[in-house]
């Protein structure tokens, strides 16, 4: 994104200038700060980096362990909110070919859209994280181990550990729509 307003801080809490573009990487690492966790103590971080113009492009400054934002996600999914122009026959007259209304809308993994040779745009974003506890909440019942979780399109148990018990999970969802994402049509094909 561009930042237009001062006293900005990017993800890392490093102040943003006025007019340069921003990069924020979202992933999940493993955190240091380990407890009696099951499996692999994950979080999610992110690692920032800024430029001025398309000349100053240089994106080298994302590697590395950026800063935690959410501490124990034990899982990160993410889809794209794809749109598409597409034929409606019941219009009259019937439109024979692309009317230039992005009216066809879904999500779809970011593998399977990489995959497509006819990309449509991209107009927001799912973000869907199974957050867990960071402190035991002790040997519970209501806690079920063999619980699947439901994110999105996906719908699975734990992986299997004698201390899955022993922590409270959530599923945590954001749609988020990208600015001026239909301010740019389709090309026709």
């Amino acid at each position: 994104y561009r930042n237009t307003i001062n006293n900005k801080y990017n993800c890392e809490g490093v102040e943003i200038a006025s007019n340069v573009y921003v990069v924020e990487r979202y992933f999940l690492r493993t955190d240091s700060q380990v407890n009696n966790d099951p499996n692999t103590a994950l979080a999610l971080a992110c690692k920032a980096t800024s430029y001025s113009n398309d000349n100053d492009l240089k994106l080298d400054n994302l590697n590395g362990n950026g800063e935690i934002i959410i501490p124990r996600v034990d899982h990160l999914h993410v889809l794209l909110g794809v749109a598409r122009d597409t034929i409606d026959a019941t219009k009259s007259p019937a439109v024979t070919g692309q009317d230039g209304v992005l009216d066809r809308f879904g999500y779809i993994s970011i593998p399977n859209y990489l995959a497509l040779a006819n990309k449509p745009q991209i107009v927001s974003i799912q973000l869907g994280m199974l957050v867990r506890s960071p402190d035991s909440v002790g040997s519970n019942s209501a806690v079920d181990p063999n619980k699947s979780y439901q994110i999105f399109d996906i719908n699975k148990p734990l992986i299997a550990d004698s201390k899955n018990n022993l922590y409270m999970r959530q599923v945590v969802t954001q749609t988020i729509a990208l600015r001026n994402g239909f301010g740019i049509q389709e090309n026709p094909q």
